[in-house]
């Protein structure tokens, strides 16, 4: 647990580092709702509560409602690579056994399980829908800790039957949960935690349709910061008042006319995984070519018409829902369809693909969004083979030569 406590004392430093400076009241926001999330699974053995390790794409707020301890392993090594300390663990992963064609995400929680440094979890809950990677991993590792694994059996494409059918799938989910923790749901509770993540996927919601205004008024950091507030705490009081603050910011800079970087000149849809393990490319692209990033495949966010007071009806539509899940869960046709009207919506002038290595059903997407977006919009599409982590799949140096020579082109297809 060195290693979460360490990213606690990184957060609170931060933290204090704004506080003193008087910087942008939401990034102190987001320091406290993620020293607040830390500290609950550092604490969780203390106070009697069971961990749960939960995937990304499943929704947490049943496990605020149950009072069990989320912890997201896979945005867990995303947090870890921001920080530049990913490298152990990929090798330990390695030294095990792993192939290195296999998602650098699940490699490393499998080495940082294995080096001990991250919760050992009293039950896991993942989803089928869109990694299959991320499937095989959290079974290998349920194994590896001894612990019950619940599999939610997610359907491809959102409509009635397919959430008549999500909705059965949460009702074994929430049986699941109850036998584990011998507590029945309490579903006022549910409710109630279903409300405050309703409020502030509103809130989010409202955040990505302003980011449509020219010029766009949010760095890419923020957005990344956006989302990782929201899938760690949405269903908790401490989700809000981030989400909120930032709004109130980003409504400034669309009233003032104010963008988020200094000089926006190309409007980009980063179509697929940022680089987490070197997140100063985005200020780079911003502040010398003048790239401002509209809208990630991470807060790609739909208006949901549902009702918390209908708990599982709600989870259903939510966890089928959002952008990346459909672009990697398909069906194809209406993801293309998706994202065409983003980036008309958003007046994209190119995008950006990372080809994360071992990431199938992400590479998979490439050449019909590619070609889709070419030939719908004449919007160009760059594609880097890279990763989402591995700092060692390309370097820094080739990474911005290809976007240097990306915009050069966007500069000409403006000019002309």
């Amino acid at each position: 647990m060195d290693l979460i406590q360490s990213i606690v004392d990184g957060f609170e430093q931060r933290w204090e580092h704004f506080r003193q400076r008087g910087g942008l009241k939401s990034r102190a926001y987001f320091y406290e709702a993620m020293i607040k999330y830390y500290r609950n699974i550092c604490s969780a053995r203390e106070k009697g509560k069971l961990v749960a390790w939960v995937g990304a794409f499943t929704p947490i707020e049943l496990f605020y409602a149950m009072d069990i301890v989320p912890f997201i392993p896979e945005l867990h090594c995303v947090t870890i690579a921001s920080q530049e300390q990913m490298a152990p663990y990929l090798e330990t992963a390695t030294q095990y056994g792993l192939p290195v064609e296999l998602c650098s995400i699940h490699r490393a929680m499998t080495g940082m399980a294995i080096n001990q440094v991250v919760p050992a979890p009293d039950l896991m809950v993942n989803s089928a829908h869109v990694c299959d990677s991320g499937f095989k991993s959290f079974g290998t590792l349920s194994e590896h800790y001894h612990c019950p694994e619940f599999v939610l059996d997610t359907p491809r494409e959102l409509n009635p039957e397919s959430v008549r059918y999500m909705t059965r799938e949460f009702q074994h989910l929430i049986e699941f949960l109850e036998e584990v923790t011998g507590r029945k749901m309490d579903f006022q509770r549910l409710e109630r935690t279903l409300t405050l993540s309703h409020q502030a996927y509103q809130v989010f919601y409202e955040i990505a349709e302003l980011r449509k205004s020219c010029p766009t008024p949010l760095r890419a950091r923020d957005s990344f910061r956006t989302f990782t507030v929201y899938r760690h705490l949405g269903g908790t009081e401490d989700a809000l008042p981030y989400l909120e603050s930032l709004r109130e910011e980003v409504r400034a800079r669309v009233r003032e006319k104010k963008g988020g970087i200094p000089n926006e000149r190309f409007r980009i849809y980063w179509a697929y995984v940022p680089i987490n393990h070197d997140l100063s490319i985005y200020d780079w692209m911003e502040n010398e070519l003048g790239g401002a990033v509209v809208l990630d495949v991470f807060n790609g966010v739909y208006r949901m018409e549902a009702d918390p007071s209908d708990p599982l009806t709600y989870l259903a539509k939510k966890a089928m829902g959002d952008l990346l899940p459909c672009t990697l869960g398909g069906p194809l046709e209406p993801t293309l369809q998706d994202n065409i009207n983003v980036c008309r919506d958003y007046q994209v002038d190119g995008a950006i693909y990372i080809a994360h290595i071992g990431c199938k059903q992400g590479c998979g997407m490439i050449r019909p969004l590619r070609d889709t977006l070419r030939d719908e919009l004449g919007i160009p599409t760059l594609v880097i083979d890279g990763d989402v982590i591995d700092a060692t799949v390309i370097s820094q140096e080739t990474l911005r030569t290809k976007l240097e020579s990306f915009f050069e082109m966007l500069e000409e297809q403006k000019a002309n």
